[in-house]
């Protein structure tokens, strides 16, 4: 594959069927996580439909899903779900549930969504602002209690941004 091509793709859709393939995630002894992706593809009638993400462009709009399975006999409670956003992606603000989740810039540190920062304006006043959904970096959901042999499922969607990789310019040899 030439660099010309990498850069025209983004070099993340070269690696997407490494970096996003089912993953069985460890959790507590009787809980099973698994990860999976999909593309989010709209149809000519404007429905939305999932397929498979095996590869992936910038622009295409990629659905994470993690389910945490409780395959023991008793009920487990304080789990929470973490999702990190992968460099080269954005989160687009869909994410299911949605009315209780927080959000990360670094990875780190959680604070509940929307996030806000303090700006100050050019008059010394400072103003809460809404943090760009772009500079999440991670996103986190209280699951509750899980049951025993039940599931809980959490899905976000991020959307694939071109990454910007060097292109080398072909250098002539000087005329004599």
């Amino acid at each position: 594959m030439s660099i010309q091509f990498l850069k025209r793709i983004g070099l993340l859709a070269a690696l997407i069927p490494l970096l996003w393939s089912p993953v069985a995630l460890a959790g507590p002894k009787d809980v099973v996580v698994e990860l999976s992706q999909s593309k989010v593809v709209t149809k000519a009638d404007g429905h939305e439909t999932l397929e498979r993400a095996d590869t992936a462009l910038p622009g295409d709009v990629i659905e994470y899903r993690v389910e945490y399975r409780n395959k023991g006999k008793d009920d487990i409670t304080g789990l929470a779900a973490s999702l990190p956003i992968p460099a080269g992606t954005r989160f687009t603000g869909l994410l299911n549930p949605s009315g209780n989740y927080l959000a990360s810039v670094d990875g780190k540190s959680f604070e509940k969504a929307p996030l806000q920062r303090e700006v100050k304006r050019p008059d010394g006043k400072v103003k809460l602002e809404p943090v760009p959904l772009d500079q999440y970096r991670a996103l986190r959901w209280p699951l509750g209690t899980i049951k025993a042999s039940k599931s809980q499922v959490v899905t976000a969607r991020v959307q694939i941004i071109p990454l910007d990789i060097p292109v080398p310019q072909p250098t002539r040899p000087k005329a004599e």
